[in-house]
């Protein structure tokens, strides 16, 4: 009676991967994840940190963005627009700061505006939102519209006790928001 198989929806909602990372089913059309700061930080980032293996919402899948262009990421996505759980890396061995070369090309993810702190309780910053903009090389005018949103939880929120200089476990499990920027153009 009109019914469309899941295969028609293709691109109309949220991408939903299986175990190995391949698409396995779209959330129907009408439906868009929109969660706010608080919500992202305090519901989903928190209890992955806490249950890694437990907590696995099929909306937000695990997967290694450092290892794919933006593109890539988001090419089965219509909306250009998604959530991952990802680990981070340290960008050198010794070093505090993190890995955001991309290793399936020559570009790479760019810091922009200063972090914005995440209050939690007694209005101790509990995370950071970090943005950042995809660049396709190592010159600084090579800017792309694709965007993301970092969100890093506090080492020491994860003992009550907000943060400090060294908030980055760069071995955790950070969520970012990965997506095309709409400036009107095509």
């Amino acid at each position: 009676m009109g019914d469309k198989n899941l295969e028609d929806l293709k691109g109309k909602g949220v991408m939903v991967y299986d175990d190995d990372h391949e698409i396995q089913y779209y959330i129907a059309p009408g439906f868009k994840f929109l969660p706010s700061d608080d919500e992202l930080v305090f519901i989903y980032l928190k209890r992955k940190i806490q249950d890694p293996e437990g907590f696995q919402p099929p909306f937000i899948p695990e997967m290694k963005i450092y290892d794919y262009l933006p593109q890539e990421l988001l090419d089965e996505n219509e909306d250009k627009d998604a959530y991952f759980f990802t680990p981070r890396s340290k960008r050198h061995e010794n070093g505090s700061r993190a890995a955001r070369t991309v290793k399936g090309g020559p570009g790479y993810w760019r810091a922009g505006p200063p972090k914005k702190e995440i209050k939690g309780i007694d209005d101790i910053t509990a995370a950071y939102k970090n943005s950042l903009r995809f660049f396709q090389s190592k010159s600084k005018t090579d800017g792309t519209d694709w965007q993301m949103k970092e969100f890093v939880m506090c080492s020491d929120e994860k003992e009550k006790a907000g943060c400090s200089s060294s908030y980055m476990k760069l071995d955790d499990w950070v969520l970012t928001h990965i997506y095309l920027k709409n400036d009107g153009g095509d």
